[in-house]
């Protein structure tokens, strides 16, 4: 077994650090990098260190909060945003890693998926790194899409992460414009940016065509390199509903549907998860209070199997799903978020337990969702100067 020296700690083995390290969130890992030039080589380019990290890092998402201050600009007598990122650790239930970014726009929603977040306002959209705080701005659309559906998703085979805007054609953003009138083509259309690993940014955004049908105003979910979102009706019923997939490898889109004859007629669909590596789905019965959560095993066939049911009394009916939280590899908890009480509860697949969790109370409006610690680079570094002053 390797040895190496580390000063103030004496003799350690090699894989003794590497086991400890690799606990660690990547802030503290980037300060210390100053310790030493061997622990600089050790946690910048060691690839059993990043691969032991990125498994343990799985295996505890974090919890990303993004509250959104407008101000009024009187100089440019516009609104702008100072939006207050938040990290959560969910299992030590405890907030760190605060930081705040400002953009010169409003109307800011936040969507993760794996190692990163976007930030789409008005006019601009911005790539975020939680866990590095690099903040990077994207190339602008041309005819920004007015309110644009968004979903975020990453492709493992080849590294690569999407960034997918769903809109009206004809239906655009004009700040000079106080009525917006919808053009006579309504189809939905989709833009999509790629982000590589390691960056730079660069490229601009494609138009890969209009979607099978219209979907319903709510962020996408990704699972496994496909991008998924519920269809649109009048009715919030789960019968009659469909699912909307993009895959992510061939940019291209199709439909899945809902099972067929199992759900509630008078019952309705909450959103759409990933669980277990899985899609899934909330199905909200209200004459009883039950939240059923199913999952997609099988996406060749359309075979869905109702994973749990979750008495929600009495919380209030109108949650989110946050996703799942991997407590072994038999166990696990479901994370719901209520708005209407600003809290999180905790659901226990295996003891069928819901609690809440009164330590991370979140107030005021604020986007929740779940990301990967990750040491992912956008091709900046411009921030972890500051992370290393922060030690």
């Amino acid at each position: 077994m390797e040895v190496e020296e580390i000063q103030g700690i004496g003799f350690l083995p090699r894989d003794l650090i590497i086991d400890i390290l690799s606990r660690l969130p990547v802030k503290i890992l980037c300060q210390l990098k100053c310790v030493s030039k061997r622990w600089c080589s050790l946690i910048s380019f060691d690839p059993h260190f990043k691969d032991l990290h990125c498994i343990r890092s799985k295996r505890n998402p974090r919890l990303l909060s993004s509250r959104y201050d407008y101000i009024f600009n009187f100089t440019s007598m516009k609104f702008e945003s100072n939006v207050n990122f938040t990290v959560i650790d969910v299992f030590s239930r405890s907030f760190y890693n605060n930081f705040t970014e400002h953009v010169p726009d409003a109307g800011c929603i936040t969507i993760s998926c794996c190692n990163l977040a976007c930030l789409i306002a008005y006019k601009t959209i911005h790539v975020c790194n939680p866990s590095t705080q690099e903040f990077v701005k994207l190339p602008d659309l041309r005819g920004r899409p007015f309110d644009p559906i968004v979903g975020f998703g990453y492709l493992s085979s080849a590294n690569l992460y999407k960034l997918a805007l769903l809109s009206i054609r004809g239906y655009i953003y004009d700040e000079n414009v106080d009525v917006r009138e919808i053009g006579d083509d309504v189809d939905y259309w989709c833009q999509i940016f790629t982000i590589a690993e390691g960056g730079p940014i660069y490229g601009s955004w494609i138009d890969i065509g209009d979607l099978p049908c219209r979907v319903e105003k709510q962020n996408g979910v990704s699972v496994n390199g496909e991008i998924y979102w519920m269809s649109y009706q009048r009715s919030h019923a789960a019968e009659g509903k469909k699912i909307v997939s993009l895959d992510l490898s061939k940019d291209q889109f199709s439909t899945i549907c809902f099972p067929q004859g199992d759900l509630d007629p008078s019952s309705r669909v909450m959103g759409l998860l990933e669980l277990k590596g899985f899609l899934g789905f909330a199905n909200y019965m209200s004459e009883i209070s039950t939240l059923d959560i199913w999952m997609l095993k099988d996406g060749t066939n359309h075979i869905w199997v109702k994973e749990c049911s979750i008495d929600l009394f009495p919380v209030n009916a109108y949650t989110e799903i946050l996703g799942f939280i991997p407590i072994n590899d038999c166990d696990g908890q479901i994370l719901i978020w209520s708005p209407g009480e600003s809290l999180l509860y905790y659901y226990n697949i295996k003891t069928e337990n819901l609690s809440a969790v009164e330590e991370l109370n979140v107030q005021g409006p604020a986007s929740l969702g779940l990301y990967i610690d990750s040491f992912v680079s956008l091709g900046t570094g411009l921030r972890l100067r500051n992370l290393l002053l922060d030690a």
